[in-house]
C-alpha cells in the first residue's frame, strides 16, 4: 500500500494547482489504491485538471460521465469532454469520440466524424481502431441506396407530408410512457433532457442500431423510413413534426432498431439518453411502476391481441404489476408486435411515433 505521507504530498500538490498531481490522485481514488476507494473524489480532482485542459483529465472526466463513476450518467457531456481531448490529439478520446459518433449514445449519428476520426486514431498507432474502421466501413457498405453515405443531403422524401405544426416546446408529460408523473420524478426526467439540433440529411439512427434514446422533436421534421430488403433502398412511412417522438420502447427493451429516422427540414430535439433513463430507473422505483401501469392501461383500452400467456395474465391481473425490467420488457414486446398487426411496420420496430397511442 502506499504510504500515507506520500498521498498526503500528492494532495498537498493537487491543491497548489498541479494537475499531474490532480490526476494521479483521482486515479488513485478511483481504483482505491492505497487509500479508500472514492469515485466521486476522483471525479472532483479529474476535473480541477480537466479544467486546465489536460488531456488525460478530459478522458477521464467524460469516461465518468458516461458510465456514471463518481457523477450521474450524462451522455451529451462526455461527448463535449471527449471532443475537447479529442481536439489535443489524445487517443483515447478520439477513440470514445469516434464510438459515440457511430453510435449516437449522445444524439445524433454520423458515421462520416466517425469514420475520420477513426483514421486518426489509427494515425497514431491504434491498432484497435483499424478493426473498429472496417466494421464501421462495411456497416456504411452495406446500407440501402437511399442513405446518404458520406454526410451529403438526404435525397427528397417519397411520403406526402400533412401540413407541418408550428414549433413548439413540449412537455414529458405528453408522452403516454411518462402520463401521472410525480412532481419530484418529472423534474429529474426533464433535468435530463437535452437539446440537440440536427441538419437536413443526419440521421437521427439507422436500421440496426442500438437504441440511443428518445427523442421529442420541437422544430423542423423527419421522416422515418424502412429498408426494404427485396429493393435494398429505403421506403418512407410517414413524416414527423413538432410535439411527435421516436424511440420510446427502445428505452426499455433496448432492442435494436428496426426502422430509420433522417432529418427532413433542419430539427431541434429534445433527447433522454437510454443510459440516462436506465439510471434514473433504477434511482426512482416509482417510474418503473408508473411506466408499467400506463403500457397496461393502453393494451387493455386498446383490446390489443396477446398471444403469450403469461403477459396475458399480467395484463387481466387485478393485483398491482411491478415496474421491473422483465415486465417492462414483456409489455413493450406485446406492443411492438402490435405495430407490426396494425401495419406500421414489416418488422418489430420502435421507431414510429405515437404508435401505442391514438
Amino acid at each position: 500500500m502506499m504510504e500515507f505521507n506520500k498521498v498526503d504530498r500528492l494532495t498537498s500538490k493537487a491543491h497548489d494547482g498541479d494537475v499531474e498531481a490532480q490526476v494521479n490522485l483521482g486515479m488513485l481514488y478511483m481504483s482505491g489504491s492505497g487509500v479508500a476507494r472514492d469515485p466521486q473524489k476522483a471525479y472532483g480532482y479529474y476535473v480541477m485538471a480537466a479544467k486546465k485542459n489536460h488531456p488525460e483529465a478530459l478522458y477521464l472526466v467524460g469516461e465518468c460521465q458516461d458510465c456514471g463513476s463518481g457523477v450521474e450518467i450524462n451522455p451529451v457531456n462526455a461527448l463535449l469532454n471527449f471532443n475537447k481531448g479529442a481536439k489535443l490529439g489524445h487517443l483515447k478520446s478520439i477513440i470514445c469520440l469516434a464510438d459515440y459518433y457511430e453510435t449516437g449514445r449522445a444524439g445524433i449519428v454520423d458515421y462520416e466524424k466517425a469514420r475520420q476520426l477513426l483514421k486518426m486514431a489509427i494515425a497514431k498507432g491504434s491498432e484497435t481502431s483499424k478493426k473498429a474502421l472496417a466494421s464501421l466501413e462495411q456497416k456504411i457498405k452495406s446500407l440501402p441506396a437511399a442513405a446518404p453515405k458520406s454526410g451529403i443531403a438526404a435525397p427528397a422524401p417519397k411520403v406526402v407530408p400533412k401540413e407541418e405544426p408550428k414549433p413548439r416546446e413540449v412537455s414529458i408529460n405528453e408522452i403516454s410512457f411518462f402520463t401521472g408523473l410525480g412532481g419530484v420524478e418529472m423534474l429529474e426526467v426533464m433535468g435530463q433532457l437535452r437539446t440537440v439540433t440536427g441538419k437536413r440529411g443526419q440521421y437521427l439512427f439507422y436500421e440496426g442500431d442500438q437504441p440511443n434514446g428518445l427523442f421529442i422533436i420541437s422544430t423542423g421534421s423527419c421522416i422515418v423510413s424502412i429498408n426494404n430488403v427485396q429493393t435494398n433502398s429505403y421506403e418512407d412511412i410517414r413524416t414527423i413534426y413538432p410535439g411527435d417522438y421516436v424511440g420510446e420502447f427502445g428505452l426499455i427493451d433496448q432492442l435494436p432498431r428496426s426502422a430509420s429516422v433522417i432529418v427532413e427540414k433542419d430539427v431541434k430535439l429534445l433527447f433522454l439518453p437510454t443510459s440516462v433513463f436506465q439510471s434514473l430507473m433504477m434511482r426512482h422505483k416509482n417510474l418503473g411502476d408508473l411506466v408499467v401501469n400506463n403500457l397496461v392501461k393502453f393494451i387493455r383500452d386498446e383490446n390489443v391481441l396477446i398471444k403469450d400467456p403469461e403477459v396475458k395474465g399480467m395484463v387481466n391481473s387485478i393485483s398491482k404489476i411491478p415496474g421491473t425490467k422483465e415486465n417492462l420488457a414483456l409489455l413493450v414486446g406485446v406492443l411492438r408486435a402490435h405495430n407490426v398487426n396494425k401495419g406500421f411496420f414489416t418488422t418489430n420496430s420502435d421507431a414510429a411515433t405515437r404508435t401505442w397511442i391514438k
